[in-house]
């Protein structure tokens, strides 16, 4: 295996980790995220206008991370794949 392929690999895999961890700890928040939206809609709560676009930022930079990670893993295996030729 090419060192710069496996460079790749261990990269995306520790990416797409930190996504997940970080998707699975956003998850849960999420009941609590509509809970916070009716409270807005409500009483128009700048405070849970923020925490409700903090959680989507959270969840959305969660999957970004994981795609990252698995893009950089599938690049690795195709830098190895073509190394092996």
């Amino acid at each position: 295996m090419r060192p710069h392929a496996r460079n790749w690999i261990v990269l995306g895999l520790v990416v797409a980790a930190v996504g997940f961890v970080v998707y699975l700890v956003t998850i849960p928040q999420l009941e609590e995220a509509r809970t916070l939206a009716r409270q807005l809609a409500a009483a128009l709560d700048p405070e849970a206008a923020r925490q409700v676009a903090r959680l989507r930022q959270q969840y959305n930079a969660s999957i970004a991370a994981m795609v990252a990670g698995l893009v950089a893993v599938f690049y690795g295996l195709v830098s190895m794949a073509g190394g092996a030729r």
